[in-house]
């Protein structure tokens, strides 16, 4: 089984994406809504929150581990496999395919999207630039808040411009570091539009969703659950657009997960 893991809905992007190339794929997915945003938290607390979401994926059975967050990933993860010098495991994160999306692609100057926490650890510059990409890199501290939150299109649109306003004119592409973002493609595509220059959007989770499959394989039953640590409405709303959960009741939906949370909050407190 395939564990994806977010701070919320984020994630669910991830999810689609395997499930498109890997349909029998069983995959269990945790959104720590209790605990969201991690954009926001110092590293530490991340810390400790993806230790705890790791170990209840492990219990529950996921053998793959995708960690969905750019946060953990950037400031966790990422980092604990340049120290020990790892590559191929069975954590799959978001800095190294997010970053080979952009090689693949001849990128030589792009703009990274992010948190500010994903912005803090200076990891995905470090990795672009063994990679020959010079990588400019802009903190939109709430806009994951905001896309959680399904707050209007024009809140929304208004950050996402106001982030466009500080790309370089150097900077052709704009690299998507939260994978909160995808969830409002339209309004990304539609504010570049409107801002008059030639940018590209790149969305990193199927190279993300590649990986997992790579390392996982495509085998399974194609069984799909949530778990949830805290509130859930808006990774319902998410879920029921991605993958038709929209007219099933939240409480059955969410009934088993929020069972396993509880186990999950004790283990790790």
């Amino acid at each position: 089984m395939i564990g994806v893991f977010d701070s919320g809905s984020g994630g669910l992007t991830v999810v689609r994406a395997i499930q498109k190339i890997a349909p029998q794929a069983d995959i269990l997915y945790l959104a720590d809504t209790a605990n969201f945003p991690y954009g926001s938290k110092e590293n530490e607390e991340i810390k400790r929150l993806t230790l705890r979401a790791v170990a209840c994926l492990r219990a529950e059975g996921a053998t793959t581990i995708v960690v969905a967050c750019n946060s953990v990933s950037a400031t966790v993860i990422r980092p604990m496999m340049e120290w020990l010098g790892v590559r191929q495991c069975d954590v799959i994160e978001m800095v190294g395919p997010a970053v080979e999306s952009l090689s693949r692609r001849g990128v030589k100057d792009a703009a990274l999207m992010a948190t500010s926490a994903t912005i803090r650890s200076g990891i995905y510059t470090a990795v672009a630039r063994r990679r020959g990409i010079m990588l400019r890199e802009i903190a939109v501290p709430t806009l994951a808040g905001l896309i959680e939150r399904d707050v209007s299109v024009q809140e929304i649109a208004s950050v996402i411009r106001h982030a466009l306003g500080k790309v370089p004119c150097s900077s052709s592409h704009i690299l998507l570091g939260c994978t909160h973002y995808p969830l409002v493609m339209e309004i990304w595509l539609s504010a570049v539009k409107a801002c008059g220059r030639p940018l590209t959007v790149i969305d990193p989770v199927v190279a993300v969703a590649e990986d997992a499959i790579r390392v996982h394989g495509a085998q399974g039953s194609g069984v799909l659950r949530f778990v949830f640590t805290g509130p859930s409405e808006t990774v319902l709303h998410h879920a029921g657009d991605a993958f038709g959960l929209v007219n099933e009741n939240p409480e059955s939906v969410a009934k088993l997960p929020f069972v396993i949370a509880s186990d999950c909050k004790e283990r790790g407190d």
